[in-house]
Protein backbone atom coordinates (compact mmCIF):
# COMPACT_ATOMS: atom_id res chain seq x y z
CA UNK A 1 0.00 0.00 0.00
CA UNK A 2 1.63 3.23 -1.16
CA UNK A 3 1.97 5.89 1.48
CA UNK A 4 1.04 9.47 0.70
CA UNK A 5 4.30 11.38 0.23
CA UNK A 6 5.58 14.54 -1.43
CA UNK A 7 6.39 12.50 -4.56
CA UNK A 8 2.91 10.95 -4.87
CA UNK A 9 0.96 11.81 -8.00
CA UNK A 10 -2.11 12.63 -5.96
CA UNK A 11 -5.63 13.65 -6.93
CA UNK A 12 -8.52 14.72 -4.70
CA UNK A 13 -11.83 12.92 -5.36
CA UNK A 14 -15.00 14.71 -4.21
CA UNK A 15 -17.87 12.22 -4.29
CA UNK A 16 -21.48 13.28 -4.90
CA UNK A 17 -21.93 16.23 -2.50
CA UNK A 18 -25.19 17.31 -4.16
CA UNK A 19 -28.04 19.59 -3.20
CA UNK A 20 -30.62 16.80 -3.00
CA UNK A 21 -28.74 15.15 -0.12
CA UNK A 22 -28.31 18.20 2.10
CA UNK A 23 -31.36 17.52 4.28
CA UNK A 24 -30.65 13.81 4.71
CA UNK A 25 -26.93 13.31 5.33
CA UNK A 26 -25.68 13.14 8.91
CA UNK A 27 -23.78 16.34 9.83
CA UNK A 28 -23.92 17.45 6.21
CA UNK A 29 -22.57 20.95 6.86
CA UNK A 30 -19.60 19.61 8.82
CA UNK A 31 -18.71 17.25 6.00
CA UNK A 32 -19.22 20.00 3.40
CA UNK A 33 -16.88 22.33 5.32
CA UNK A 34 -14.08 19.78 5.01
CA UNK A 35 -14.80 19.46 1.29
CA UNK A 36 -14.53 23.24 0.93
CA UNK A 37 -11.19 23.20 2.74
CA UNK A 38 -9.87 20.45 0.47
CA UNK A 39 -11.03 22.34 -2.64
CA UNK A 40 -9.09 25.40 -1.49
CA UNK A 41 -6.07 23.24 -0.69
CA UNK A 42 -6.19 21.65 -4.14
CA UNK A 43 -5.84 25.10 -5.69
CA UNK A 44 -2.97 26.07 -3.38
CA UNK A 45 -1.06 22.81 -3.82
CA UNK A 46 -1.93 22.40 -7.51
CA UNK A 47 -3.52 19.01 -6.84
CA UNK A 48 -6.05 17.90 -9.47
CA UNK A 49 -9.64 17.77 -8.21
CA UNK A 50 -12.10 15.25 -9.62
CA UNK A 51 -15.80 15.80 -8.82
CA UNK A 52 -18.63 13.42 -9.63
CA UNK A 53 -22.37 14.02 -9.60
CA UNK A 54 -24.63 10.99 -9.23
CA UNK A 55 -27.59 11.16 -11.65
CA UNK A 56 -27.68 14.99 -11.44
CA UNK A 57 -30.89 15.23 -13.51
CA UNK A 58 -32.71 13.68 -10.55
CA UNK A 59 -30.45 14.47 -7.58
CA UNK A 60 -29.23 17.93 -8.49
CA UNK A 61 -25.76 19.28 -9.10
CA UNK A 62 -22.89 19.74 -6.67
CA UNK A 63 -23.77 21.99 -3.73
CA UNK A 64 -23.48 25.53 -5.17
CA UNK A 65 -21.63 26.78 -2.07
CA UNK A 66 -18.65 24.62 -3.12
CA UNK A 67 -16.42 26.30 -5.72
CA UNK A 68 -15.61 23.57 -8.21
CA UNK A 69 -14.90 25.91 -11.11
CA UNK A 70 -11.37 24.52 -11.51
CA UNK A 71 -12.32 20.87 -11.06
CA UNK A 72 -12.95 18.06 -13.51
CA UNK A 73 -16.72 17.52 -13.09
CA UNK A 74 -18.29 14.35 -14.48
CA UNK A 75 -21.74 12.80 -14.28
CA UNK A 76 -22.25 9.17 -13.31
CA UNK A 77 -24.92 6.60 -12.69
CA UNK A 78 -22.64 3.95 -11.14
CA UNK A 79 -22.03 3.99 -7.41
CA UNK A 80 -18.25 4.05 -7.92
CA UNK A 81 -16.58 7.26 -9.03
CA UNK A 82 -14.13 5.28 -11.15
CA UNK A 83 -16.07 5.37 -14.41
CA UNK A 84 -14.21 4.99 -17.72
CA UNK A 85 -14.42 8.78 -18.14
CA UNK A 86 -12.89 9.44 -14.71
CA UNK A 87 -10.22 6.81 -15.31
CA UNK A 88 -9.36 8.45 -18.65
CA UNK A 89 -9.05 11.90 -17.05
CA UNK A 90 -6.81 10.54 -14.28
CA UNK A 91 -4.52 8.85 -16.83
CA UNK A 92 -3.89 12.25 -18.49
CA UNK A 93 -2.79 13.92 -15.27
CA UNK A 94 0.84 14.53 -14.36
CA UNK A 95 1.97 14.71 -18.00
CA UNK A 96 0.23 11.44 -18.82
CA UNK A 97 1.99 9.59 -16.00
CA UNK A 98 -1.37 9.21 -14.28
CA UNK A 99 -2.50 9.35 -10.67
CA UNK A 100 -1.05 6.89 -8.15
CA UNK A 101 -2.79 8.10 -4.96
CA UNK A 102 -6.32 9.40 -4.41
CA UNK A 103 -7.57 11.35 -1.39
CA UNK A 104 -11.30 10.61 -1.19
CA UNK A 105 -14.12 12.47 0.58
CA UNK A 106 -17.88 12.86 0.17
CA UNK A 107 -20.97 10.65 0.47
CA UNK A 108 -22.21 8.03 1.24
CA UNK A 109 -19.47 6.25 3.12
CA UNK A 110 -20.90 2.72 2.80
CA UNK A 111 -21.90 3.02 -0.87
CA UNK A 112 -20.11 5.34 -3.29
CA UNK A 113 -17.06 6.04 -1.10
CA UNK A 114 -16.55 2.34 -0.36
CA UNK A 115 -17.05 1.17 -3.93
CA UNK A 116 -14.77 3.90 -5.29
CA UNK A 117 -12.08 2.81 -2.84
CA UNK A 118 -12.33 -0.84 -3.85
CA UNK A 119 -12.20 -0.02 -7.57
CA UNK A 120 -9.18 2.25 -7.15
CA UNK A 121 -7.32 -0.36 -5.14
CA UNK A 122 -8.07 -2.97 -7.80
CA UNK A 123 -6.39 -0.66 -10.32
CA UNK A 124 -3.27 -0.41 -8.14
CA UNK A 125 -4.03 3.16 -7.04
CA UNK A 126 -3.50 3.88 -3.35
CA UNK A 127 -6.35 5.54 -1.44
CA UNK A 128 -6.62 7.75 1.64
CA UNK A 129 -10.18 8.32 2.88
CA UNK A 130 -10.82 11.34 5.10
CA UNK A 131 -12.54 10.29 8.31
CA UNK A 132 -13.61 13.90 8.92
CA UNK A 133 -14.79 14.27 5.31
CA UNK A 134 -17.21 11.37 4.68
CA UNK A 135 -20.73 10.82 5.93
CA UNK A 136 -23.95 8.85 5.39
CA UNK A 137 -27.66 9.18 6.04
CA UNK A 138 -27.36 6.88 9.06
CA UNK A 139 -24.33 7.71 11.26
CA UNK A 140 -23.97 4.07 12.29
CA UNK A 141 -22.94 3.22 8.73
CA UNK A 142 -19.82 5.41 8.89
CA UNK A 143 -17.58 3.40 11.27
CA UNK A 144 -18.61 0.12 9.64
CA UNK A 145 -17.73 1.49 6.19
CA UNK A 146 -14.42 2.92 7.37
CA UNK A 147 -13.48 -0.41 8.93
CA UNK A 148 -14.26 -2.19 5.64
CA UNK A 149 -12.28 0.43 3.69
CA UNK A 150 -9.29 0.02 5.96
CA UNK A 151 -9.55 -3.76 5.79
CA UNK A 152 -9.39 -3.51 1.98
CA UNK A 153 -6.00 -1.78 2.23
CA UNK A 154 -6.76 1.96 2.17
CA UNK A 155 -5.50 4.55 4.63
CA UNK A 156 -7.91 6.36 6.96
CA UNK A 157 -6.73 9.84 7.87
CA UNK A 158 -7.98 13.41 8.39
CA UNK A 159 -7.94 16.44 6.16
CA UNK A 160 -5.24 18.32 8.06
CA UNK A 161 -3.01 15.27 8.38
CA UNK A 162 -3.22 14.64 4.64
CA UNK A 163 -2.26 18.21 3.76
CA UNK A 164 0.83 18.03 5.94
CA UNK A 165 1.76 14.68 4.37
CA UNK A 166 1.56 16.16 0.88
CA UNK A 167 3.70 19.18 1.81
CA UNK A 168 6.14 17.05 3.83
CA UNK A 169 8.03 20.05 5.31
CA UNK A 170 7.73 23.77 6.02
CA UNK A 171 9.86 24.54 2.99
CA UNK A 172 7.01 23.65 0.63
CA UNK A 173 6.01 26.70 -1.46
CA UNK A 174 2.37 26.32 -0.39
CA UNK A 175 3.08 25.92 3.33
CA UNK A 176 2.20 29.47 4.43
CA UNK A 177 -1.02 29.52 2.43
CA UNK A 178 -2.06 26.13 3.81
CA UNK A 179 -1.20 27.31 7.31
CA UNK A 180 -3.47 30.33 6.78
CA UNK A 181 -6.21 28.11 5.38
CA UNK A 182 -6.04 25.86 8.44
CA UNK A 183 -6.30 28.87 10.74
CA UNK A 184 -9.27 30.24 8.80
CA UNK A 185 -11.08 26.90 8.92
CA UNK A 186 -10.08 25.97 12.46
CA UNK A 187 -13.61 26.08 13.89
CA UNK A 188 -15.16 24.20 10.96
CA UNK A 189 -12.44 21.56 11.17
CA UNK A 190 -12.86 21.21 14.92
CA UNK A 191 -16.64 20.81 14.52
CA UNK A 192 -16.13 18.10 11.88
CA UNK A 193 -13.69 16.25 14.09
CA UNK A 194 -16.15 16.42 16.98
CA UNK A 195 -18.87 15.05 14.69
CA UNK A 196 -16.95 12.25 13.03
CA UNK A 197 -13.77 11.43 14.95
CA UNK A 198 -13.70 12.30 18.62
CA UNK A 199 -15.05 10.54 21.66
CA UNK A 200 -14.17 10.74 25.32
CA UNK A 201 -16.92 8.29 26.32
CA UNK A 202 -14.74 5.24 25.85
CA UNK A 203 -11.09 4.41 26.25
CA UNK A 204 -11.19 2.44 22.97
CA UNK A 205 -10.53 4.77 20.06
CA UNK A 206 -10.70 2.27 17.22
CA UNK A 207 -11.57 -1.37 16.64
CA UNK A 208 -11.27 -3.13 13.31
CA UNK A 209 -11.61 -6.76 12.30
CA UNK A 210 -9.25 -7.83 9.52
CA UNK A 211 -10.17 -10.87 7.47
CA UNK A 212 -8.06 -11.15 4.34
CA UNK A 213 -7.21 -13.87 1.86
CA UNK A 214 -3.89 -13.07 0.24
CA UNK A 215 -2.59 -15.20 -2.64
CA UNK A 216 0.19 -17.74 -2.42
CA UNK A 217 3.64 -16.25 -2.62
CA UNK A 218 6.29 -17.29 -5.11
CA UNK A 219 9.84 -18.29 -4.19
CA UNK A 220 10.57 -14.67 -3.26
CA UNK A 221 7.26 -14.24 -1.38
CA UNK A 222 5.98 -12.05 -4.19
CA UNK A 223 2.31 -11.84 -5.13
CA UNK A 224 1.02 -12.55 -8.64
CA UNK A 225 0.25 -8.84 -8.95
CA UNK A 226 1.44 -5.63 -7.34
CA UNK A 227 1.57 -5.63 -3.56
CA UNK A 228 2.78 -7.88 -0.75
CA UNK A 229 0.16 -7.28 1.87
CA UNK A 230 -0.42 -3.84 3.35
CA UNK A 231 0.72 -1.81 6.31
CA UNK A 232 -1.04 0.27 8.94
CA UNK A 233 -0.78 4.00 9.57
CA UNK A 234 2.99 4.63 9.67
CA UNK A 235 3.04 7.24 12.45
CA UNK A 236 1.49 7.06 15.91
CA UNK A 237 1.50 9.21 19.04
CA UNK A 238 -0.46 9.38 22.29
CA UNK A 239 -2.14 5.95 22.42
CA UNK A 240 -1.39 2.25 22.20
CA UNK A 241 -2.26 -0.48 19.74
CA UNK A 242 -3.29 -4.02 20.60
CA UNK A 243 -3.05 -6.51 17.74
CA UNK A 244 -5.01 -9.66 18.58
CA UNK A 245 -4.21 -12.33 16.03
CA UNK A 246 -6.36 -15.36 15.25
CA UNK A 247 -4.63 -16.76 12.19
CA UNK A 248 -2.01 -15.60 9.71
CA UNK A 249 1.43 -13.98 9.96
CA UNK A 250 2.42 -10.37 10.65
CA UNK A 251 5.90 -8.80 10.27
CA UNK A 252 6.57 -5.71 12.42
CA UNK A 253 9.28 -3.05 12.13
CA UNK A 254 9.53 0.39 13.69
CA UNK A 255 11.62 3.53 14.05
CA UNK A 256 13.18 2.30 17.30
CA UNK A 257 14.90 -0.50 15.39
CA UNK A 258 12.55 -3.10 16.91
CA UNK A 259 11.13 -5.94 14.85
CA UNK A 260 9.11 -9.09 15.12
CA UNK A 261 7.13 -11.80 13.42
CA UNK A 262 3.96 -12.96 15.13
CA UNK A 263 0.52 -14.39 14.46
CA UNK A 264 -1.71 -17.46 14.84
CA UNK A 265 -2.94 -16.43 18.28
CA UNK A 266 -0.11 -14.16 19.44
CA UNK A 267 -0.96 -10.82 21.09
CA UNK A 268 1.11 -7.68 20.52
CA UNK A 269 0.84 -4.54 22.67
CA UNK A 270 2.60 -1.41 21.39
CA UNK A 271 2.65 1.90 23.22
CA UNK A 272 3.17 4.78 20.78
CA UNK A 273 3.66 7.26 23.62
CA UNK A 274 5.63 10.30 22.48
CA UNK A 275 5.81 9.00 18.93
CA UNK A 276 6.82 6.08 16.76
CA UNK A 277 6.92 5.18 13.06
CA UNK A 278 5.92 1.58 12.42
CA UNK A 279 4.73 -0.85 9.80
CA UNK A 280 2.95 -4.18 9.86
CA UNK A 281 3.25 -6.33 6.74
CA UNK A 282 1.52 -9.59 5.88
CA UNK A 283 4.20 -11.77 4.28
CA UNK A 284 3.14 -14.30 1.68
CA UNK A 285 4.93 -17.16 3.41
CA UNK A 286 2.72 -19.98 2.12
CA UNK A 287 3.13 -21.22 -1.44
CA UNK A 288 0.28 -23.73 -1.35
CA UNK A 289 -2.87 -23.18 -3.47
CA UNK A 290 -5.01 -22.07 -0.53
CA UNK A 291 -2.82 -18.97 -0.15
CA UNK A 292 -2.33 -16.86 2.97
CA UNK A 293 -5.22 -16.13 5.32
CA UNK A 294 -5.09 -13.46 8.00
CA UNK A 295 -7.64 -12.88 10.71
CA UNK A 296 -7.07 -10.48 13.58
CA UNK A 297 -8.35 -7.45 15.45
CA UNK A 298 -6.45 -4.23 15.79
CA UNK A 299 -7.55 -2.04 18.68
CA UNK A 300 -6.47 1.45 19.67
CA UNK A 301 -6.74 2.22 23.37
CA UNK A 302 -6.19 5.75 24.58
CA UNK A 303 -3.52 6.80 27.04
CA UNK A 304 -4.27 9.24 29.87
CA UNK A 305 -2.58 12.64 29.58
CA UNK A 306 0.11 11.69 32.10
CA UNK A 307 1.24 8.82 29.84
CA UNK A 308 0.98 10.38 26.38
CA UNK A 309 4.66 11.33 26.28
CA UNK A 310 6.12 8.11 27.68
CA UNK A 311 8.82 6.28 25.76
CA UNK A 312 7.41 3.96 23.08
CA UNK A 313 7.35 0.36 24.17
CA UNK A 314 6.35 -3.08 22.95
CA UNK A 315 5.21 -6.31 24.58
CA UNK A 316 4.50 -9.70 23.03
CA UNK A 317 2.36 -12.43 24.54
CA UNK A 318 2.93 -15.62 22.59
CA UNK A 319 -0.09 -17.73 21.74
CA UNK A 320 1.14 -20.61 23.89
CA UNK A 321 0.73 -18.39 26.98
CA UNK A 322 -2.46 -16.49 26.13
CA UNK A 323 -5.37 -17.25 28.49
CA UNK A 324 -8.08 -19.43 26.93
CA UNK A 325 -10.79 -21.68 28.33
CA UNK A 326 -13.91 -23.59 27.26
CA UNK A 327 -17.32 -24.02 28.85
CA UNK A 328 -17.96 -27.39 30.54
CA UNK A 329 -19.95 -28.63 27.54
CA UNK A 330 -17.11 -27.57 25.13
CA UNK A 331 -19.64 -25.66 23.01
CA UNK A 332 -18.10 -22.25 23.67
CA UNK A 333 -14.51 -20.99 23.89
CA UNK A 334 -13.19 -17.75 25.35
CA UNK A 335 -9.87 -15.99 24.85
CA UNK A 336 -9.00 -13.37 27.48
CA UNK A 337 -6.71 -10.78 25.89
CA UNK A 338 -7.07 -8.28 28.75
CA UNK A 339 -8.71 -8.30 32.17
CA UNK A 340 -10.35 -11.45 33.48
CA UNK A 341 -13.40 -13.57 32.77
CA UNK A 342 -14.99 -16.09 35.11
CA UNK A 343 -11.79 -16.37 37.15
CA UNK A 344 -9.50 -16.69 34.13
CA UNK A 345 -7.02 -13.81 34.24
CA UNK A 346 -5.24 -12.41 31.18
CA UNK A 347 -1.51 -11.86 30.99
CA UNK A 348 -0.41 -8.38 32.16
CA UNK A 349 -0.97 -5.39 29.90
CA UNK A 350 1.95 -3.31 28.70
CA UNK A 351 3.68 -1.07 31.25
CA UNK A 352 1.96 2.31 30.70
CA UNK A 353 -1.47 1.04 29.65
CA UNK A 354 -4.76 2.22 31.10
CA UNK A 355 -5.50 -1.50 31.26
CA UNK A 356 -2.70 -2.04 33.76
CA UNK A 357 -4.77 -0.65 36.62
CA UNK A 358 -7.29 -3.29 37.68
CA UNK A 359 -9.85 -0.75 38.91
CA UNK A 360 -10.16 0.61 35.35
CA UNK A 361 -11.97 -2.66 34.48
CA UNK A 362 -10.45 -2.93 31.00
CA UNK A 363 -11.42 -6.26 29.46
CA UNK A 364 -10.95 -7.64 25.96
CA UNK A 365 -12.65 -10.99 25.31
CA UNK A 366 -12.97 -13.10 22.18
CA UNK A 367 -15.85 -15.58 22.26
CA UNK A 368 -16.47 -18.44 19.84
CA UNK A 369 -19.86 -20.15 20.15
CA UNK A 370 -21.01 -23.20 18.25
CA UNK A 371 -24.56 -23.40 16.93
CA UNK A 372 -26.96 -23.56 19.89
CA UNK A 373 -24.25 -22.67 22.43
CA UNK A 374 -24.68 -20.03 25.10
CA UNK A 375 -22.24 -17.99 27.17
CA UNK A 376 -22.84 -15.77 30.21
CA UNK A 377 -21.06 -12.44 30.55
CA UNK A 378 -20.61 -11.22 34.14
CA UNK A 379 -21.74 -7.76 35.10
CA UNK A 380 -19.14 -5.02 34.75
CA UNK A 381 -17.84 -2.67 37.40
CA UNK A 382 -19.89 0.45 38.06
CA UNK A 383 -19.12 3.20 35.55
CA UNK A 384 -17.77 0.89 32.86
CA UNK A 385 -18.94 0.79 29.27
CA UNK A 386 -19.23 -2.35 27.18
CA UNK A 387 -19.57 -3.00 23.45
CA UNK A 388 -19.95 -6.23 21.54
CA UNK A 389 -19.03 -6.96 17.91
CA UNK A 390 -20.54 -9.97 16.13
CA UNK A 391 -17.94 -10.47 13.37
CA UNK A 392 -18.72 -14.02 12.22
CA UNK A 393 -21.99 -15.93 12.14
CA UNK A 394 -25.60 -15.07 11.35
CA UNK A 395 -27.16 -14.08 14.68
CA UNK A 396 -27.16 -14.28 18.45
CA UNK A 397 -29.90 -13.65 20.99
CA UNK A 398 -29.27 -11.67 24.18
CA UNK A 399 -31.13 -12.72 27.34
CA UNK A 400 -33.64 -14.64 25.19
CA UNK A 401 -35.18 -11.38 23.98
CA UNK A 402 -32.95 -9.28 21.72
CA UNK A 403 -31.83 -10.72 18.37
CA UNK A 404 -28.54 -9.34 17.05
CA UNK A 405 -27.85 -10.05 13.36
CA UNK A 406 -24.40 -10.81 11.95
CA UNK A 407 -21.87 -8.01 11.33
CA UNK A 408 -23.41 -5.89 14.09
CA UNK A 409 -22.15 -3.84 16.99
CA UNK A 410 -24.04 -3.49 20.27
CA UNK A 411 -23.38 -0.86 22.93
CA UNK A 412 -24.81 -1.78 26.32
CA UNK A 413 -26.47 0.93 28.38
CA UNK A 414 -25.78 -0.47 31.85
CA UNK A 415 -23.48 -3.51 31.85
CA UNK A 416 -23.13 -3.21 35.64
CA UNK A 417 -26.80 -4.05 36.18
CA UNK A 418 -26.41 -7.81 35.89
CA UNK A 419 -25.25 -10.83 33.95
CA UNK A 420 -25.97 -11.19 30.24
CA UNK A 421 -26.61 -14.48 28.42
CA UNK A 422 -25.52 -14.71 24.79
CA UNK A 423 -27.03 -17.58 22.82
CA UNK A 424 -26.07 -18.56 19.29
CA UNK A 425 -29.50 -18.90 17.69
CA UNK A 426 -28.21 -18.73 14.13
CA UNK A 427 -27.29 -21.41 11.62
CA UNK A 428 -23.51 -20.90 11.86
CA UNK A 429 -20.82 -20.75 14.53
CA UNK A 430 -20.26 -17.20 15.77
CA UNK A 431 -17.21 -15.14 16.71
CA UNK A 432 -17.69 -12.20 19.07
CA UNK A 433 -15.38 -9.46 20.36
CA UNK A 434 -16.29 -7.81 23.67
CA UNK A 435 -14.64 -4.58 24.81
CA UNK A 436 -15.19 -3.22 28.30
CA UNK A 437 -13.74 -0.66 30.68
CA UNK A 438 -14.03 2.65 32.44
CA UNK A 439 -13.49 5.73 30.28
CA UNK A 440 -10.43 7.84 30.93
CA UNK A 441 -12.67 10.90 31.17
CA UNK A 442 -10.36 13.38 29.47
CA UNK A 443 -10.87 15.42 26.28
CA UNK A 444 -9.77 13.68 23.09
CA UNK A 445 -8.19 15.49 20.16
CA UNK A 446 -7.38 13.21 17.25
CA UNK A 447 -5.82 13.69 13.86
CA UNK A 448 -5.40 10.34 12.17
CA UNK A 449 -2.85 8.40 14.24
CA UNK A 450 -2.08 11.35 16.55
CA UNK A 451 -4.23 11.30 19.70
CA UNK A 452 -3.80 14.02 22.32
CA UNK A 453 -6.01 16.07 24.66
CA UNK A 454 -6.11 19.45 22.89
CA UNK A 455 -5.85 20.88 19.38
CA UNK A 456 -2.66 22.72 20.37
CA UNK A 457 -1.10 19.40 21.37
CA UNK A 458 -2.03 17.97 17.98
CA UNK A 459 -0.27 20.86 16.25
CA UNK A 460 2.75 20.27 18.48
CA UNK A 461 2.67 16.59 17.50
CA UNK A 462 2.99 17.57 13.84
CA UNK A 463 5.87 19.88 14.75
CA UNK A 464 7.57 17.09 16.70
CA UNK A 465 7.20 14.69 13.79
CA UNK A 466 8.59 17.16 11.25
CA UNK A 467 11.52 17.87 13.56
CA UNK A 468 12.42 14.35 14.69
CA UNK A 469 10.62 11.95 12.31
CA UNK A 470 10.05 10.01 15.57
CA UNK A 471 13.54 8.63 15.21
CA UNK A 472 13.51 8.12 11.44
CA UNK A 473 13.38 4.80 9.61
CA UNK A 474 16.42 2.56 10.20
CA UNK A 475 15.34 -0.20 7.80
CA UNK A 476 16.52 -0.64 4.20
CA UNK A 477 12.94 -0.91 2.87
CA UNK A 478 9.74 1.00 3.65
CA UNK A 479 7.86 -2.30 3.74
CA UNK A 480 10.03 -4.84 5.52
CA UNK A 481 9.26 -8.53 5.12
CA UNK A 482 11.45 -11.13 6.80
CA UNK A 483 12.64 -14.35 5.13
CA UNK A 484 10.12 -17.16 4.74
CA UNK A 485 12.14 -19.50 6.97
CA UNK A 486 12.19 -16.99 9.83
CA UNK A 487 10.06 -18.16 12.75
CA UNK A 488 8.20 -16.04 15.25
CA UNK A 489 10.40 -13.65 17.21
CA UNK A 490 10.50 -10.31 18.97
CA UNK A 491 13.59 -8.13 18.69
CA UNK A 492 13.81 -5.13 21.00
CA UNK A 493 16.79 -2.88 20.42
CA UNK A 494 19.62 -3.63 22.80
CA UNK A 495 18.08 -6.88 24.05
CA UNK A 496 18.43 -10.55 23.19
CA UNK A 497 15.72 -11.71 20.78
CA UNK A 498 12.65 -13.13 22.48
CA UNK A 499 11.30 -16.40 21.08
CA UNK A 500 8.02 -18.23 21.73
CA UNK A 501 8.11 -21.08 24.25
CA UNK A 502 7.84 -23.82 21.60
CA UNK A 503 10.79 -26.03 22.48
CA UNK A 504 10.95 -27.74 19.12
CA UNK A 505 10.31 -24.49 17.19
CA UNK A 506 7.46 -26.03 15.21
CA UNK A 507 6.30 -22.52 14.45
CA UNK A 508 9.14 -22.10 11.98
CA UNK A 509 8.09 -22.50 8.39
Amino acid sequence: MNRLTRTSRVAFFLCDIQTKFSQHIYKYNHMKAIAAKMISASNILDVPLMVTEHIPDKLGNTDPTLDISKAHVLKKSTFSMLTPEVESECAKMYSNKGVDHVVLFGIESQVCVLQTTLDLLDKGIAVTVLQDGVSSIHPGEIPVALARIRQAGAHISTSESVLFQIMHDAGHPGFKQIQSLLKETKKESSDALDAFCLSSKTQFLFAVYHKDHYPAGDAKMQAPKRGNGSDFDPNAKGFETITCTIEGTVDHTDSLGCAGRYGDGDLQWMTAGKGIVHGEMFPLVKQTPEGNFTRFFQLWINLPSKSKMVEPNQLMHWSENVTRFSTPDSQAKATVWAGSLHGHKALPAIRDSWANTESNDVNIWFLQLKKGAHFTLPKSAQGSNRSMYLVEGSEVTLDKSTIVPGSSMVEFKDPASGELVIENTGAKDVDILVLQGKPIGEPVAQHGPFVMNTRDEIMQAFTDYRRTQFGGWPWPEDAMVFPREKGRFLSLKGQVDELPPSKDRKDEL
